[in-house]
């Protein structure tokens, strides 16, 4: 094990040169310009037939006879290529992976790129492979194989246009074709490329189609141009994946979830506030979104990005946070208060900041907040499911009691407890629970990420709305 966090490091490159290791596989954004020969890239063959083939006939950089004729379809590559070899020959290489291979047999060159054709990830010159394209198309179609076109890493605007119009010219765009599981296409390309009309349209086809394609990230871009194209941050691919995958079991249903810490105006720059971010809030919104639910978020002062899909209300205070959520209830089925709402606000809000003095500050007077939770649940309809959360500095059976209590006080159906003492909680991406119900269950959840929460607080709803049905 070489390396750290994903960066391409000396640790790798001497090992490399000194000998310790052969080969070191490596997964980067970016390779570097000059690549160490027996670094591979991201590769990804689980298939040991297809992997022994491409690797038994790899040939490295360095070992190309010179003058050799070397075909790549890939700017960045032909650089690296030109950089490391000036002697080499490097040639336009594009087409099919049939093409490919029949120049090669032809003679026209002596290596080329397989991994732009989409057959594997290697950082390496490969030669002819001992291999029938034709028959490897129904086991990429069945998933037996990862494929990705290598010069094209990300949807570009002409996979959106290829894809759009049915094209089957190479390995990629036939799979898609015959592909019947969920796809998700990760556009990027230069701004001008994406706000053009005839992109847009391939997009909004595609996505008529069933495609699932997100938008490209705003950035600094390849060249020194920034905007609307960059590649989406891969936290954000892998999370639309996996959505793919999430089971539908809140689709036709309105869930209504609040999030954030309310703030209350003591003057026009000060407030009384509290420690939360909305993370849990936005992880359950998020969650019930991918799980097929229409999702209302009403945030108050969030420090968290809501996802795309989520319908948000902004708000500030305590009153105003009532008075949204309030509104909202009636078309809601599931209604989730995961917002630190304050208990008290300033009984007199100054209209000018309060300026320092020689003498102690006044004392500020405080007034009690309307209990939004409680207002909610004493105007539900019926079939309407109420979950209340509960932030306590306690533990153990002290916790469980006090969210009993506060889920009878408070008349919800289920109700989240959790010690948020010693700064566990609030603002982190982790934490730890006890889901309590008015029917006497609990459920404890130890240790895990607020998106876990969020899916094991879903299950629970359902499956309390499949018994109550």
């Amino acid at each position: 094990e070489l390396g750290g966090k994903g960066l391409f490091t000396r640790e790798i490159e001497t090992a490399l040169s000194e000998g310790s290791i052969d080969i070191a596989v490596h997964s980067m954004k970016d390779m570097p310009v000059d690549q160490p020969d027996g670094l591979i890239l991201d590769t990804y063959l689980p298939r040991e037939d297809v992997r022994d083939a491409l690797l038994g006939s790899a040939t490295r950089i360095a070992d190309l006879p010179q003058g050799a004729t070397v075909g790549t379809s890939s700017i960045r590559r032909r650089a690296q290529l030109q950089n490391r070899r000036p002697d080499l020959n490097v040639v336009e290489f594009r087409g099919t992976v049939q093409t490919r291979l029949k120049k090669l047999a032809d003679g026209v060159a002596q290596a080329t790129f397989l991994a732009s054709a989409g057959l594997n990830r290697l950082g390496m010159d490969v030669g002819a492979v001992p291999l029938d394209a034709d028959e490897m198309l129904p086991a990429v179609a069945q998933g037996a194989i990862g494929i990705e076109r290598r010069a094209n890493d990300t949807a570009t605007a002409d996979l959106l246009a290829r894809a759009a119009v049915g094209l089957a010219d190479d390995l990629l765009t036939t799979s898609l074709l015959t592909a019947t599981c969920p796809i998700l296409l990760s556009p990027a390309m230069h701004t001008e490329m994406w706000q053009n009309p005839a992109t847009q349209a391939n997009v909004a086809l595609l996505r008529s189609r069933g495609f699932h394609v997100l938008d490209p990230a705003v950035g600094r871009l390849t060249g020194a141009d920034s905007g609307s194209g960059r590649l989406p941050d891969p936290t954000d691919i892998v999370a639309a994946g996996l959505a793919l995958l999430a089971p539908q079991d809140f689709i036709g249903r309105h869930v209504l979830v609040s999030a954030g810490g309310t703030r209350e105006a003591v003057d026009p720059v000060r407030y009384l506030g509290n420690r939360s971010s909305g993370r849990q809030g936005v992880a359950i919104a998020q969650r019930a979104a991918e799980r097929g639910a229409r999702v209302t978020l009403v945030g108050a002062n969030l420090d968290v990005v809501v996802p795309a899909g989520i319908d948000v209300v902004a708000v500030e205070s305590a009153e105003q946070m009532g008075v949204a959520m309030l509104g909202l209830l009636p078309t809601a089925d599931v209604i989730i208060m995961a917002a630190a709402v304050a208990d008290f606000r300033p009984s007199d809000v100054s209209d000018h900041k309060i300026k320092k003095t020689s003498s102690a500050p006044t004392a500020i007077e405080l007034r009690t907040n309307p209990d939004v939770l409680t207002t909610l649940t004493a105007a539900r309809t019926p079939g309407q499911i109420f979950i209340g959360f509960a932030a306590e500095t306690i533990g153990g059976d002290e916790l469980m009691l006090a969210g009993r209590d506060k889920l009878q006080r408070k008349g919800c159906d289920l109700l989240v407890a959790n010690d948020v003492s010693g700064g566990q909680v609030f603002g982190q991406s982790t934490t730890a629970a006890i889901i309590v119900d008015s029917r006497g269950g609990l459920l404890a959840v130890p240790s895990t990420t607020k998106i876990d929460l969020a899916d094991q607080l879903l299950d629970v709803v359902a499956t309390w709305e499949s018994e109550a049905g």
